[in-house]
């Protein structure tokens, strides 16, 4: 059911509204789920692990399909928690590892080889705010974009501009 929803979202439309042109240049960033290495996971952790691998698989076709760009970069992995400190259970937990650092890089070649005037990120991973700032010293206009619900301070403050993205927008385009 959640794919096929997934499916008939347009991205695309989306971001050429908030971002005021025809035509951006959109890269998505994705991780790959892997199943871990030395433990066994619960069945329920499997399951899940491989319903959002199928959900993917179907997200990502429909980004291909409206010609953004789509780089596999790093990992979504099940994993264990740290022991609770007061009743020392560990969870099962699902972890992604190095989007952030891909992006980053990416966004600096950009910053420093292709002379851009500007970039948005649609992004609220504070992870990113040292990039950001290193892109507004080379006068490059960074614009965050973000879900009205989902403001990150601190990226905004790093951020040359903030747009947000409300809830009527995302429903207008399904």
């Amino acid at each position: 059911q959640g794919g096929t929803t997934l499916k008939k979202y347009n991205v695309r439309a989306l971001l050429e509204d908030v971002g005021g042109g025809n035509n951006l240049q959109i890269v998505y960033y994705s991780s790959k789920v892997k199943l871990p290495r030395g433990y066994e996971p619960s069945t329920r952790a499997i399951n899940v692990a491989n319903k959002i691998k199928e959900e993917s698989r179907v997200w990502l076709a429909s980004i291909v399909s409206q010609d953004i760009k789509l780089i596999k970069a790093g990992n979504l992995k099940i994993k264990q928690s740290k022991p609770c400190g007061r009743c020392q259970n560990q969870q099962e937990v699902l972890q992604e590892k190095g989007v952030d650092v891909r992006l980053a890089v990416d966004v600096l070649e950009d910053v420093y080889e292709a002379s851009l005037s500007s970039v948005g990120l649609l992004s609220s991973d504070t992870d990113l705010c040292p990039v950001i700032h290193k892109a507004v010293a080379k006068s490059v206009k960074v614009i965050y974009i973000c879900f009205a619900n989902g403001l990150n301070r601190a990226v905004a403050a790093a951020s040359s501009e903030t747009i947000t993205i409300s809830a009527e927008k995302v429903k207008k385009y399904f």
